[in-house]
């Protein structure tokens, strides 16, 4: 089986095109996951993403750590529309996820995902309920949620907790500053990450409502820097990166006794040398 490692702003996961075929079977897919995501008997990742190439458009599914489905992923979103102009060669305008149909736009080294029906949906006691795309609690704080993060744990567990019953929601923090707002995000079924595009979009949205409008909004993550763009969309603006291609020998399913797999590493398409082999 082969695979491909991509990140966003270091919000990383494993790629699996299944454009010509299903590589894994449906049923099997939160096994998959899960076992993939695994940064110590898998792959290690934040999530996994099937992708099927249709020009000009693409499909994604992502599925968390835990095994649970995702409807959307900012982050991820940008990773397929870089395999599938970068690796495949393929042009990609639309962007066709459980959350609906995104337009995208590669703008040389940046990618652009649009967020079409992003908005805050209310407001409560302690924060904001927003949609982009999947459900975020946004949390204004005076904290700063990329270095202090931990202090956060235990406040995003139990509103997470909160709205468990509903299926979970993504806590995001997020600290204006003189000339960037500073966001981290704690994810249903995957915890902290260092960035989280969607809980970017949501917090740019929260605050653009409280000290703007705004027609964009600078972001700064544990994992880089993200443009929201809300002059139209809202537009999610970074960077994303294919870090190498590999592949798996064996069934990953005998992995889940936590025996080492070998994989095979190569080259990124960028060139840059990603070899490396675990045994």
């Amino acid at each position: 089986m082969r695979f491909w490692k991509a990140h966003g702003a270091r919000n990383d996961f494993v790629l699996v095109d299944e454009t010509e075929e299903e590589v894994v079977p449906e049923s099997d897919k939160p096994d998959f996951a899960r076992w993939a995501c695994d940064r110590r008997s898998g792959v290690g990742a934040d999530g996994v993403v099937f992708v099927r190439s249709d020009p000009p458009s693409a499909e994604m599914r992502i599925f968390n750590r835990d095994g649970s489905e995702a409807e959307f992923c900012g982050n991820a979103a940008r990773c397929v529309v870089k395999y599938v102009t970068e690796v495949r060669g393929e042009n990609v305008k639309i962007l066709r996820t459980l959350s609906g149909a995104h337009r995208v736009e590669v703008r040389g080294d940046w990618i652009a995902v649009e967020v079409p029906d992003a908005e805050i949906k209310k407001v409560v006691e302690l924060g904001y309920e927003v949609d982009a795309g999947v459900p975020h609690f946004v949390r204004l704080t005076e904290r700063d949620p990329i270095q202090d993060f931990g202090s956060l744990t235990d406040e995003a567990k139990t509103i997470f907790s909160e709205y468990e019953p509903k299926g979970g929601i993504n806590v995001t923090y997020a600290a204006p500053s003189v000339d960037e707002l500073r966001v981290r995000t704690f994810e249903r079924g995957v915890g902290w990450t260092p960035a989280c595009g969607s809980g970017v979009v949501a917090a740019s949205l929260v605050y653009s409502e409280i000290f703007g409008p705004f027609e964009e909004v600078s972001v700064r993550t544990a994992g880089g820097r993200l443009r929201v763009s809300l002059s139209s969309g809202p537009l999610l603006i970074g960077r994303a990166e294919i870090v190498y291609k590999g592949e798996l020998r064996g069934d990953w399913r005998e992995n889940t006794d936590h025996q080492r797999r070998r994989h095979s590493l190569s080259r990124s398409p960028s060139g840059r040398p990603r070899l490396q082999e675990c045994r």
